[in-house]
């Protein structure tokens, strides 16, 4: 879950290069892509929310990264209200009651 505003520290960052707007997006976003495209690739299920995302880079982002839609579960949320993302969290429980768990 991400407001889509890259300004905070990521894996590979250290203390000393830490960056915030967007120095820190055009560093970390590729970075995100990577670990989403990782993790697909593991067969992880990607579920993603954006919350008041600024644009539409960071919506095709939080998209891109989710899993696709498959048997009617949805993977990708799109918020801009507390009660859009209740209704998201309540939708991702339904969904991952329906998904099963392989070894």
């Amino acid at each position: 879950m991400t407001d889509g505003e890259f300004n905070l520290n990521f894996a590979g960052a250290t203390t000393a290069n830490l960056a915030y707007g967007n120095a820190a997006a055009t560093r970390s976003i590729p970075h995100a892509k990577q670990l989403c495209t990782n993790m697909r690739a593991a067969g992880i299920k990607i579920f993603t929310i954006g919350f008041k995302l600024p644009n539409a880079s960071a919506r095709d982002l939080m998209k891109d990264c989710a899993s696709p839609a498959t048997s009617g579960v949805t993977f990708f949320y799109d918020t801009s209200s507390g009660s859009e993302l209740d209704q998201a969290f309540k939708a991702i429980v339904r969904n991952i009651e329906s998904l099963a768990l392989t070894k």
